[in-house]
């Protein structure tokens, strides 16, 4: 009836004992139906063949499995546990993955630094030796030799400037810019320019379709150095251009001057696309001197001039641009 009746076998001080418990069966039952989110119809005593046995009483439950109900503060304080858990992990898991990526980062800076400057230095070493110990006598010999030295010597100064340039920008250290007209940066910069194209043998031509007065707010020398290395990469991978001309053009765009250098050599590969601009990428011509390093500083210190350095699609050559705001 309304009793539920548990029964069980027992033994106390070596004698059998039955111990009997009579359980209030709706109050039992309301409770059950609460905690469980079931209907109390659905709670029957004994074992149903339709339901399924509780574990610690003779009663069947013929619902199906229980709805969801609210969480409880304990559950709730286990959910925000794992979460912290797992944000702990993912944090670790994204910290040791950078730590992993920074360190292969610097391996590597540090072998293509130093496989490019052992080449000029042991030029260098080898041709003032010989000329030091007098091993060349030819005046047209020591000459050409001289001339090694020298380019060997600007290719040396190029790459420490590159690599100072490189850990300054690392270190986020930014220089003071400077207000400058437009003509006066190109009266300061082409000559350097210049001298580099004639080094190549290779001409250079100064199209200019902005006003000489425009006002730039820039740092000089971060400037030069990104055009350089424009130019430089445009003579080093366009040597064999049937048009060895290198062009400078400087157009005037909305709220930017744009001072683009392009040349008529074989180009970048299309697959390559913006990948040009990571560290160290030295795309499909290994043969030619260089650590990689020039078109990531390059971007990264136009990023600092608050400007952008991006690849130009063009149907032959390679042409790039520098943008610099006006004002």
């Amino acid at each position: 009836g309304e009793r539920l009746v548990l029964l069980r076998d027992a033994r106390q001080r070596d004698e059998r004992v039955l111990q009997l418990v009579l359980v209030d069966w709706p109050a039992l039952r309301r409770l059950l139906a609460e905690r469980a989110g079931v209907s109390e119809d659905d709670l029957v005593p004994g074992r149903s063949a339709e339901g399924v046995a509780l574990a610690g009483l003779p009663v069947s439950v013929l619902a199906g499995p229980p709805g969801l109900t609210a969480w409880s503060p304990l559950q709730t304080r286990l959910a925000f546990g794992w979460l912290a858990g797992l944000s702990g992990l993912a944090a670790v898991g994204y910290g040791l993955r950078r730590s992993l990526a920074e360190a292969e980062r610097r391996a590597r800076f540090a072998a293509a630094v130093s496989h490019e400057l052992r080449t000029p230095l042991t030029t260098l070493r080898l041709y003032s030796d010989m000329l030091a110990d007098g091993v060349i006598t030819e005046e047209q010999a020591r000459q050409e030799y001289l001339e090694t030295i020298r380019s060997e010597s600007a290719r040396l100064a190029s790459l420490v400037e590159n690599v100072l340039l490189h850990a300054r920008v690392e270190r986020s250290s930014r220089t003071a810019l400077q207000h400058v007209s437009l003509g006066e940066l190109l009266d300061s910069i082409e000559p350097v320019l210049r001298r580099r194209a004639d080094e190549a043998g290779r001409p250079l031509e100064l199209l200019l379709e902005a006003d000489r007065e425009s006002e730039l707010e820039v740092d000089r020398a971060a400037v030069e150095r990104v055009l350089f290395n424009l130019v430089d990469n445009a003579c080093k991978h366009s040597a064999g251009a049937e048009d060895p001309t290198l062009r400078l053009e400087v157009r005037r765009r909305g709220g930017f001057v744009d001072l683009q250098v392009s040349d008529q050599g074989p180009g970048i590969p299309r697959a390559l696309g913006s990948a040009v601009f990571e560290a160290f990428r030295r795309g499909e011509a290994e043969e030619v001197p260089g650590a990689g390093l020039g078109l990531s500083l390059s971007r990264a210190l136009a990023r600092d001039l608050r400007g952008e350095l991006s690849l130009v699609p063009t149907e032959r050559g390679a042409c790039f641009r520098l943008s610099l705001r006006v004002g």
